[in-house]
């Protein structure tokens, strides 16, 4: 699945740039020169990322990005790219809810370096979360016999790494009269 990228800066040749280099790498790319014609496109699309730069003719970016964050869907990733690089600014753009921030002059390599890794984060963190609703299932029964009761212990104790795969293998147990038919074949 190809990623979408909304790209919300007024500066034209960053604009132009940003997109056919997001795009020669495989992005969705929509553009939008203000905040008006980003909230418009917002109507109809959902990307995946927005780069937003902060100082815009019709407003301040971090006040969209708080007004998006309280409205919209928090998976969207939005980062914040500004020629007004200071501590203070990228502390306001964290706060209000920026997954990360750059200041102006981007090299457009770091940018989708920028781009594949915030994704990639959201889909690890995406999986950790599927992972972590489907292994809340029902309660195990208590096994009776301490060989399986070691097994669960184990299970539990490897359960703790969302990254650690696990394959069991074996009898089910599930009738006496089919343990020796199991074991032996």
């Amino acid at each position: 699945m190809t990623a979408s990228v909304l790209v919300v800066d007024d500066e034209a040749i960053f604009r132009v740039l940003a997109e056919e280099a997001l795009q020669s790498e495989g992005f969705e790319v929509r553009v939008a020169e203000t905040l008006k014609k980003a909230r418009a496109a917002l109507v109809d699309f959902v990307p995946d990322v927005i780069i937003l730069d902060r100082r815009l003719p019709d407003g301040d970016g971090i006040d969209f990005l708080k007004q998006f964050r309280s409205q919209e869907s928090p998976s969207t990733i939005v980062i914040v790219v500004t020629a007004y690089g200071d501590v203070a600014n990228a502390v306001e753009a964290l706060k209000a809810g920026a997954s990360d921030y750059l200041a102006k002059p981007v090299q457009l390599t770091d940018l989708v370096i920028k781009l594949r890794k915030v994704l990639e984060t959201r889909g690890l963190k995406d999986r950790l979360a599927i992972a972590r609703n489907s292994a809340a299932g029902p309660p195990l029964v208590p096994p009776r016999s301490a060989a399986m009761r070691e097994v669960v212990a184990r299970i539990e104790n490897v359960s703790q790494s969302p990254l650690t795969p696990v394959f069991m293998q074996g009898c089910s147990g599930w009738a006496s009269s089919a343990w020796p038919r199991c074991c032996t074949t």
